[in-house]
């Protein structure tokens, strides 16, 4: 009973914490858990398109390939460029990336290799816009920067407890907006 109750109450403060509701968010071991159970989630089949950032951490990049291998869709990769080009090489990157195919846009909120900082929310409208689902991976941007998932609304968000928040490991979060979860 008391673990129950402590998984209950550790969900409603992380949805506060993010700006969400907590039946929007799932306790996970990890983001790579996370990121897995969204990628193994998703019903994607021959013809279908991923777009994904180079930078995207290897457990969340490379998934998608072997997923992508198994099941026949196709991932497509934007190259990131150091030192960080600004946000409108981001964006344009993707416009001219977005197919009709396209259905899974996934980037990292914040990379852990050179500190980008990709213009999440941004991203998010233009694919919402396209009736693309996005995956942020925000391994390293939450408890660095103020994240806030109700302005950024993002259809899924990854994260663990183990990096900036300095709480212990096996703890994760994965965020489904309410718009997707059927």
């Amino acid at each position: 009973v008391k673990l129950g109750e402590g998984k209950e109450f550790t969900r409603k403060l992380l949805a506060e914490f993010l700006g969400v509701s907590a039946d929007e968010i799932v306790l996970t071991r990890n983001t790579s858990e996370g990121n897995n159970l969204v990628s193994s989630g998703i019903d994607l089949k021959a013809g279908d398109e991923v777009l994904l950032f180079s930078d995207n951490h290897p457990s969340n990049l490379d998934a998608w390939k072997t997923k992508a291998r198994r099941f026949g869709f196709t991932v497509r990769v934007i190259a990131q460029i150091n030192p960080h080009p600004g946000d409108s090489y981001y964006l344009e990157a993707v416009v001219k990336q977005l197919t009709e195919r396209t259905r899974v846009l996934g980037f990292t909120h914040l990379t852990s290799t050179v500190g980008d900082l990709m213009p999440a929310r941004e991203l998010c409208k233009m694919a919402r816009e396209k009736g693309v689902l996005t995956l942020v991976d925000g391994a390293q941007s939450l408890g660095l920067i103020d994240v806030n998932l109700a302005a950024m609304q993002p259809d899924f968000y990854t994260s663990s407890a183990h990096k900036w928040p300095c709480g212990p490991k096996e703890v994760g979060v994965l965020y489904i907006n309410r718009t997707v979860q059927s």
